[in-house]
């Protein structure tokens, strides 16, 4: 049984929560006066943005985490597939519309994003080959098993 490639988007995955963990990649812009503007960096797992109406990079963070948690459950037993590339898929939409709805943009943020669209991305080409896999060998198998 080969489930090493189930592993490919761990990686990234981990990679996208450090740079969640570090207050580096959400932005926030405040405007002390009227023709000024502050930019203050926060951690994607900061309450402040939820505070004053961002509500995109919270949730992107908690539903990175949770599948931070269902990607290994998958990889080794090969169960909560379609239940991980859900919550990868909604963290890494949320996390691209935390990037563009914010009024200011960094790297970070934006390697943020990427990480978690290129792990969603690979966790379902792993799905599809896997599920297109199945529908192949799936009709040899009910021929076998039909025959005396």
């Amino acid at each position: 049984m080969k489930r090493w490639k189930h592993w490919l988007p761990f990686p990234f995955l981990c990679a996208a929560l450090v740079l969640m963990i570090l207050p580096l990649g959400n932005l926030l812009v405040f405007a002390p006066g009227p023709d000024e503007r502050l930019v203050t960096a926060f951690s994607w797992f900061d309450g402040t943005a939820w505070g004053y109406g961002h509500f995109a990079p919270l949730a992107a963070a908690v539903l990175a985490t949770v599948s931070f948690v269902l990607l290994p459950v998958f990889c080794l037993t090969g169960r909560c597939g379609t239940a991980c590339q859900g919550v990868l898929t909604a963290s890494a939409i949320l996390a691209v519309l935390a990037f563009l709805t914010a009024n200011a943009w960094n790297g970070w943020g934006a390697a943020t994003a990427g990480l978690l669209v290129l792990a969603a991305v690979m966790q379902a080409l792993i799905r599809y080959w896997e599920n297109r896999k199945a529908a192949t060998t799936c009709p040899e198998k009910e021929e076998k098993s039909l025959s005396p």
